[in-house]
Order: C-alpha cells, then sequence, then structure tokens
C-alpha cells in the first residue's frame, strides 16, 4: 500500500533499508531531499501517525535543494571544532598572550570546550541564509536559528566595534606590526616560524578558534595576517562580525564549516532536539604542547621563557589605531579575493573562479 504526504514525499510501507534510511533522515534533518525515483502517485493514503509531525512542522521548515555532488561535499567537508586555550600554561613571558586575550574581548569564546555535533553543524551550514543587518539564519529540525551581531556580543561578552575580516593590510606593514624589519617577506606572506613564541600561541588562537580552518597553519594567511597585527598593536577587532564573515564565507560548502563546538553550545542554549547525533569531543588545547610541536625549546623554565634559533633579533613596530578604508572599488575587491585565492590548492582556486568573475561583472 503507498500513500501521500505531501506533494514532496511519497512512503511505501515495506522499505529497502536504503529507503528507511533515507525517511528517517527527513525527520532528523531539516535538510530535505528530493529524489525523482519515488513511486507513482497513488489514490489510496496510508494513514501514518508519523504524518500530523510532518504537517505540523512543515512550515518550521526549509527545504533545501541539494545536488548528488554538493551532498557528497558536504559530507566530506572537515568541520574545525575550535580548540580552547589551556590557561594554566600562561604564565612568565607567556602571561602576555593572556593579558592580549582578556584586552581583546576573546577569553569566553576560547575557553569554549563543547564537543560538537558534527550532522547538527553541517545541516545548520547547508540551510544557511544571510538575512539583513549582517545576521546569519539557519534551520536545525525544525528550529530557526538566528545569528546576530548583538546576541553574540551577549553570548561572548565581547564588544562589536572595530576592524573586521572586509578589512585589508599590505604585507609590509604587517611584516614591520609583527615581526619587524629583519623578517622575511615570502610571496604568500609571513612565516610562523619567525613568530616569537607568544605570537605563535597568537596565531594557533587565530587560526584555530577565531577564524578556524582546516589544513596546515605553516603559513600566515592574509586574514591571519590582519588579524595578528591588529591583536599585537591591541586594535580593537570586532569579533561578531569576523565570526559571521567566516560563517557566510562557508555557507556555500566550498571552505571547511567552522565554530563547531560554538554551534553546538549555541544549540543546547536554543533547546534544539540534538538526540542521535553523536558528540566529537574536540582536540587538545593550545598551550605549551602547541609550542613543542613547533620546535619551541624552553630555555628558562622559572620565566617560561621559550625561544627558537630561528626567531629574527628585532621588535615589531607600533602603529596607531586607525580606522582602515574599506576595499574601495571592484578592482580592489578583486585583487583581495585573488590574494586570498592564492592560498587555495589549484582545484579549489579554479572552482571559486568563476562565481568571482560573475559576481564582478555584476
Amino acid at each position: 500500500m503507498k500513500g501521500r504526504f505531501s506533494s514532496n514525499f511519497y512512503i511505501n510501507n515495506s522499505f529497502t533499508p536504503i529507503e528507511s534510511t533515507r525517511l528517517k533522515s527527513l525527520f532528523d534533518s531539516s535538510v530535505l531531499i528530493r529524489s525523482s525515483r519515488l513511486p507513482a502517485l497513488r489514490r489510496r493514503t496510508f494513514r501514518s501517525p508519523l504524518r500530523n509531525l510532518i504537517l505540523s512542522r512543515r512550515r518550521a521548515q526549509v527545504s533545501v535543494q541539494l545536488t548528488s555532488d554538493q551532498l557528497q561535499r558536504l559530507a566530506k567537508i572537515p568541520i574545525c571544532s575550535g580548540k580552547s586555550v589551556e590557561f594554566s600554561h600562561l604564565s612568565g613571558n607567556l602571561a602576555w598572550v593572556e593579558e592580549t586575550l582578556t584586552a581583546m574581548g576573546w577569553t569566553k569564546l576560547c575557553q569554549i570546550s563543547e564537543p560538537f555535533m558534527a550532522s547538527a553543524v553541517r545541516s545548520f551550514y547547508a540551510s544557511l541564509k544571510v538575512s539583513t543587518g549582517n545576521t546569519v539564519v539557519g534551520y536545525l529540525k525544525g528550529t530557526k536559528i538566528t545569528i546576530s551581531e548583538e546576541y553574540l556580543v551577549e553570548l561572548l561578552d565581547c564588544p562589536n566595534s572595530g576592524h573586521c575580516l572586509s578589512e585589508f593590510i599590505p604585507l609590509e606593514k604587517q611584516k614591520l606590526g609583527i615581526i619587524g624589519s629583519l623578517g622575511t617577506l615570502w610571496k604568500r606572506g609571513l612565516q610562523v616560524n619567525e613568530l616569537s613564541a607568544e605570537k605563535r600561541l597568537i596565531h594557533s588562537i587565530i587560526s584555530n578558534i577565531i577564524t578556524p580552518r582546516a589544513g596546515t597553519h605553516s603559513s600566515i594567511t592574509a586574514r591571519d595576517g590582519n588579524l595578528l597585527f591588529w591583536v599585537i598593536q591591541r586594535h580593537r577587532v570586532n569579533l561578531p562580525a569576523v565570526i559571521l564573515e567566516r560563517m557566510i564565507a562557508a555557507k556555500d560548502l566550498q571552505e571547511s564549516l567552522p565554530y563547531g563546538s560554538l554551534l553546538t553550545m549555541i544549540f543546547k542554549k536554543l533547546s534544539v532536539d540534538l538526540s542521535g547525533d553523536v558528540p566529537m569531543s574536540t582536540k587538545e588545547k593550545i598551550g605549551l604542547i602547541t609550542l613543542r610541536r613547533s620546535h619551541y625549546s624552553l630555555v628558562g623554565k622559572k620565566q617560561n621563557l621559550w625561544y627558537k634559533d630561528s626567531l629574527p633579533e628585532c621588535e615589531h613596530e607600533v602603529y596607531p589605531d586607525e580606522p582602515l578604508s574599506k576595499l574601495p572599488n571592484q578592482l580592489s575587491l578583486l585583487k583581495y579575493h585573488l590574494k586570498m585565492l592564492s592560498f587555495l590548492p589549484p582545484p579549489l582556486f579554479l572552482s571559486k573562479m568563476l562565481p568571482l568573475r560573475l559576481y564582478m561583472k555584476s
């Protein structure tokens, strides 16, 4: 006997294991998949007890039509849970790191160690939309998830004024403000091997917590360089805007999915039903183990002083906190995006070039 739930879903009372799994996913996630291989419509209807549940929640859900390629890519995209900082290790010379995080208003975000729910995070990004006023909206099991700057200010106890990712600092200025005049400027930017132990920890915090990304962290990307410059110079950063910009950058499913632990914490605060999703533990904390793996040596135990032979013997320059002009025109915007894309492997670089060209023509 075959029956009809709605214009989009049909159900057969005898399922193969694959069909059962596919049907179950319709109830467990807000990502609804329409198939062209569903059986033909019959007159008689099957009154399933789940029918009322679907119809009552249909208005609250969002139908996201993903291609098979997008579904495969979504399943493979890594999730950046976001590490936490081992603040008990930040003593002696490393106390500067904790003082800097406190001054920037980043402490609370750096303390989150919530095990993340992978399926819930992927469903959220699959349905992510950009709303007005720098706000993002996603759906998870019929619950509308709205994340705004104001919400993040309250949640993370951080300021929502200052610099954001749309601003750009020239590489030469980054070098002088982060390392100093003796720093080496490579084609792709600065190298983490030339950072002092304190600045190396800040870079690890930026690339794993503030704007988390997958892959190697052995180089300082243009985005990392901007944030690292502002932190070292103690220039205020609009953390909520940065988080939302990073989320928006991931919504096209071309980048790693950030803030797994932060989003899971938000889901729980909004009482989203996460039953059936397996929590994934976060990775190790950022602290002394980060320095050891980066080949720093403890040369002064009492002062907690760490050193590496490749460090340039110079001090960074100090710059006043002046508002930077955002990228003024489409030509500058194109140059900026090309610079950011240059860090991607060739296949991913080419996949992003076409949308960028279409955007520049609009």
